[in-house]
Formats: C-alpha cells, sequence, structure tokens
C-alpha cells in the first residue's frame, strides 16, 4: 500500500508544475475541463478492472490509467 501511496505521490510531483503552466497559460477553465473528461473516460476501465478481482489484472492496468 505505501508503494502505491508513493507512485501517486511522485506522479502528481511530476504533473503538476506542466499543469501549472497550461493553466497559465490558457486559464483554468480549460485545464479542468479536459482533466474533467479524462477522468470520465478512464474510470469506465478502471471499474472494468476491478470488478474483474484479478490482483494481477489490477496490478497491470492501473499503472498506465494513473495519469488520468
Amino acid at each position: 500500500m505505501i508503494l502505491v501511496a508513493c507512485a501517486t505521490a511522485f506522479t502528481q510531483m511530476v504533473l503538476v508544475p506542466p499543469a501549472a503552466l497550461i493553466a497559465e497559460r490558457f486559464g483554468r477553465r480549460i485545464p479542468m475541463l479536459v482533466g474533467a473528461a479524462g477522468v470520465a473516460v478512464c474510470v469506465v476501465p478502471a471499474f472494468a478492472l476491478l470488478e474483474t478481482g484479478n490482483a494481477l489484472l489490477v496490478g497491470v492496468g492501473f499503472p498506465p490509467t494513473a495519469p488520468c
């Protein structure tokens, strides 16, 4: 569990500065709408992986959806 928390923190550390630059360039509304749309697209496969109940499949499938 601590590994997941560390991976999440690292991903945020890497992605927050570019997101801030994009928000400064285009304003807050457009990046927020794009992010919300990305989450809406990624939530369906994430829940489908969880419903399988297969830990290996979830472990392999979730890292690609982490930026979502």
